[in-house]
C-alpha cells in the first residue's frame, strides 16, 4: 500500500482542493479534476490519503471503481455541501446515524465532529465493512460503531447483487443497470433502525443514502422519528420505485426540506422547497429534512 500523505504532489494538490472547496465558483469541481490529474500519478492500488477534512482514508480506483475512490484520490474529499450541513448541525456529544455508509468518507468526517458523541455506521456488504473498519482503525476512532446489516421495515435476510461498476450504488432493489455488472448475490442480514435506538438517549441527525430503499429503511424507523425529530440528510432517486410511496411519507412528517443551491459536491446554500414535484426527473437530489419546530 502507497502512502501519500507526505508526497509533495498530493500535498500541493490538496491546498489547491482546500481553496476550491471553499471559494467554489462554476465547475470548480471540474478544475479541481483537471488540475489533479495533471499532478498526481495514475493510482496503481491501494493508497493512504490524507483528505482536506481531517482524516485519513485507504482508496483504490483502480481496484474499486466508482465515485467514492476516485473523488477521494483527486479531491481529497467527498460531497462538500453533505459535508458543510454536518457541520452546521452536529455538535461535539452528538450521536449520527450513517446508513449507506460504505467506506466511511461521512462517518470519519462525523466521527471527528462529534468527538465526544458517536457515530452508528449501517453498512451491510462484507468486503465494504471491512474497507470501513480498516479507515477508522487508520484514524484510530474510537466513537463509530459499525453494524454489517442493511435497514428496512422488518427483519430478516435477502439476497444483494454487489454493483461491480460503481461500489456505491448496491441495493436493496431489484432492478439493475444494463451498463454495470453485478457480482454473486451476497446474503445480507436486515433489521429496524428502531432496534438500534431504542436505548439512546437522542439522535441528533441521520444521513441515509440507500440507493433508492430510504423508503424501506424511514418504515423501519418510526419511533426513532417520533421520539428524536432528528434532522435528515437524505439522497432522493426520481427513478426510485419506491418514489411516490416516499413522496407520500415525507409529506406526513413534520419537516421543512431544503436542496443545496450547488448541489452536493459544492458548499452550498440551503434553499427550500415547495414541492418534491419541481425536482429535477432524471437527477439525484439532496434534500435535507430540518425539523419544523426547530
Amino acid at each position: 500500500m502507497i502512502d501519500t500523505r507526505r508526497n509533495p504532489r498530493f500535498i500541493i494538490t490538496r491546498k489547491i482542493n482546500w481553496l476550491l472547496t471553499r471559494f467554489p465558483f462554476f465547475d470548480s469541481v471540474g478544475w479541481q479534476f483537471s488540475i489533479a490529474k495533471l499532478l498526481l500519478p495514475k493510482s496503481s492500488g491501494a493508497a493512504i490519503i490524507k483528505t482536506i477534512n481531517g482524516y485519513d482514508i485507504i482508496v483504490d480506483p483502480k481496484h474499486r471503481p466508482g465515485f467514492i475512490d476516485n473523488d477521494l484520490y483527486y479531491l481529497g474529499g467527498y460531497e462538500a455541501g453533505v459535508l458543510k450541513v454536518m457541520k452546521m448541525i452536529c455538535a461535539d456529544d452528538s450521536v449520527v446515524l450513517d446508513i449507506g455508509a460504505n467506506i466511511g468518507a461521512l462517518s470519519l468526517y462525523a466521527a471527528k465532529l462529534a468527538k465526544n458523541g458517536k457515530v452508528l455506521a449501517f453498512e451491510p456488504l462484507p468486503g465494504i465493512v471491512d474497507n470501513l473498519r480498516e479507515n477508522i482503525k487508520l484514524n484510530k476512532l474510537s466513537n463509530i460503531e459499525v453494524h454489517q446489516v442493511a435497514l428496512g421495515p422488518k427483519a430478516g435476510t435477502v439476497s444483494m447483487r454487489p454493483d461491480l461498476t460503481e461500489r456505491g450504488s448496491s441495493t436493496l432493489l431489484t432492478r439493475q443497470r444494463a451498463d454495470h455488472t453485478y457480482g454473486k448475490p451476497v446474503k445480507v442480514n436486515v433489521r429496524r433502525l428502531d432496534d438500534y435506538t431504542a436505548d439512546l438517549t437522542h439522535v441528533d441527525l441521520i444521513k441515509l443514502d440507500v440507493e433508492g430503499y430510504e423508503l424501506g429503511v424511514l418504515l423501519g424507523a418510526a419511533q426513532t422519528l417520533k421520539r428524536f425529530h432528528p434532522p435528515m440528510i437524505l439522497e432522493y432517486d426520481p427513478k426510485s420505485p419506491l418514489k411516490s410511496k416516499l413522496d407520500a411519507l415525507l409529506a406526513k412528517l413534520d419537516y421543512d426540506i431544503y436542496t443545496l443551491s450547488m448541489g452536493k459536491h459544492y458548499r452550498s446554500h440551503l434553499m427550500p422547497l415547495t414541492a418534491l414535484n419541481a425536482l429535477p426527473k432524471n437527477k439525484l437530489t439532496t434534500l435535507i429534512l430540518l425539523p419544523k419546530h426547530a
